[in-house]
C-alpha cells in the first residue's frame, strides 16, 4: 500500500479494518492513533514489543530515517515470509518423529495390557518359576491394568505441568537449552 502512494495512516486504517487477528487489529489501531498524535511509525510500533519484534521496529526506523520505508517494508515482508516457511518446515519435520513415538508407546501399552496377561496365564500353568526380568514385565503389566486411572492421570498431568512451566520465562529458557542439546533435533532447532 505504501508503494502505491497511500499514506501510512490510511494503510493502518485498512489493516485495522481488515485484520483477522484481534491482537494485530488492536495494535494497528493504537499505532495509528500514535502516528496521528505526531510519533514516527517505528517509535509507535516499539510500544508493542509483543506484536512487533525489535528487528522489525529497528528496520522501520532505519527506513524512515533513510527515506526508504517502502523498500524496508518490502524486505521485511520477504524476510517474514521466509521465516514463517522455515518455522512450518521445522514443525513438519518434528511431527513425524512425534507420531512415531506416540505409535510406539501405544504399541508397547497394548502389549503390556493385552498380550502379557495371556502369556502370564500360560507361564502359571507350566508351574515353573519365572525369571526376574519376566516378573518385572508381568508386574508392570499388572500395574497398568490395575491402576490404569493413576497412569491416565499422570499421562494428563505431566504434559500439562510441563506446558505451563514452559510458558514461564525460566521454563522457556530451560526448554530451549534442552532442545538444543538433543541430538539431531538440536541442530535443526539452531538452524531454525
Amino acid at each position: 500500500l505504501i508503494n502505491a502512494g497511500i499514506p501510512i495512516v490510511d494503510c493502518l486504517t485498512m489493516l485495522t479494518d481488515g485484520a483477522g487477528n484481534p491482537v494485530l487489529k488492536e495494535a494497528a489501531g493504537k499505532v495509528k492513533k500514535l502516528i496521528e498524535g505526531g510519533r514516527k511509525l517505528g517509535d509507535a510500533m516499539s510500544t508493542y514489543p509483543g506484536v512487533f519484534d525489535r528487528l522489525y521496529v529497528n528496520m522501520v526506523r532505519a527506513g524512515e530515517e533513510g527515506g526508504m520505508l517502502h523498500t524496508i517494508l518490502a524486505r521485511l515482508a520477504i524476510y517474514m515470509e521466509k521465516s514463517e516457511k522455515l518455522k512450518s518446515q521445522v514443525k513438519g519435520a518434528m511431527i513425524y518423529p512425534a507420531a512415531i513415538i506416540i505409535v510406539a508407546l501405544l504399541v508397547v501399552a497394548g502389549i503390556f495390557i493385552f498380550i502379557i496377561p495371556k502369556f502370564q496365564d500360560m507361564y502359571k500353568s507350566s508351574g515353573k518359576e519365572l525369571p526376574g526380568l519376566t516378573k518385572l514385565v508381568v508386574g508392570i503389566s499388572d500395574y497398568l491394568i490395575g491402576e490404569w486411572y493413576t497412569v491416565l492421570a499422570v499421562l494428563i498431568a505431566v504434559p500439562y505441568l510441563l506446558y505451563t512451566y514452559v510458558q514461564t520465562p525460566e521454563g522457556d529458557e530451560a526448554f530451549d537449552h534442552f532442545m538444543i542439546r538433543v541430538p539431531k533435533v538440536g541442530e535443526l532447532m539452531q538452524k531454525a
